[in-house]
């Protein structure tokens, strides 16, 4: 799934999801490709980011946050301190409709997780490709 975001091109690929109803499958880690790009940057990662429930949550929160049935922002963060997701719904006193920050924590060399991190924000219509995304994933279509 390829999104443009204001000058920044992120691509994702997830493979490997296990059903949520089968317990012990959904806990085993999604195979995930991130590439980003830009006139300034480009980064990769092919790596085991989420858990099947794991992803299970996001498409659940992501289908609230469409719906307009979240009534505060979200914090979304996993087990693999790799992905994070911040989820801001619209509401009745602000102007803004729903937008999410997709975070990724950097590695260094080694593969451990640093304090630095790539934040892409994301609108309505990119957080809905993702939702039909992810459902595609999930064979819920």
């Amino acid at each position: 799934m390829k999104f443009e975001l204001d000058g920044t091109t992120l691509e994702i690929e997830i493979n490997g999801y296990a059903d949520k109803h089968d317990e012990r499958k959904s806990e085993e880690f999604c195979r995930m490709s991130i590439s980003i790009q830009s006139a300034h940057m480009s980064y990769y990662e092919d790596s085991k980011m989420l858990r099947s429930y794991e992803l299970d949550l996001v498409y659940e929160r992501i289908g609230k946050l469409i719906k307009g049935e979240l009534e505060k922002n979200e914090h979304l963060f996993f087990s693999e301190p790799v992905l994070e997701f911040r989820l801001r719904p619209a509401l009745e006193d602000d102007d803004i409709d729903i937008d999410m920050y997709w975070i990724i924590n950097l590695r260094d060399d080694n593969g451990v997780v640093t304090a630095n991190n790539l934040q892409l924000l994301m609108g309505r219509y990119e957080i809905e490709k993702l939702y039909k995304y992810l459902r595609g994933v999930m064979n819920e279509v």
